[in-house]
C-alpha cells in the first residue's frame, strides 16, 4: 500500500473525502465534534435530538467514505 504521507495530493485528496463526510453528516442533521480521549483522529462524537453516538469517519486514499458505528455512549 502506498504512504499517503509521502505524497501531498493523496494526503490532500484523503483530507478533503474526510471533510465531505463530516459534512454529509450535517446535512443529514448531526452536529460533529472530536471526540476527546479517543485518542483517533477520524473517531467524532455526533449528535442529533436527544442522541449521541460515536462514530469512526473512514475513507480510503483516492475515493470511498465509510461511517463506522463506534458505540452508544
Amino acid at each position: 500500500m502506498t504512504n499517503i504521507f509521502g505524497q501531498p495530493e493523496k494526503l490532500d485528496l484523503k483530507r478533503e473525502l474526510f471533510a465531505i463526510g463530516v459534512k454529509a453528516l450535517e446535512d443529514a442533521g448531526w452536529t460533529v465534534e472530536r471526540a476527546t480521549g479517543s485518542g483517533k483522529s477520524s473517531v467524532r462524537r455526533i449528535k442529533k435530538g436527544g442522541e449521541s453516538k460515536l462514530v469512526s469517519i473512514r475513507t480510503t486514499q483516492d475515493r470511498w467514505i465509510a461511517f463506522r458505528y463506534a458505540s452508544t455512549r
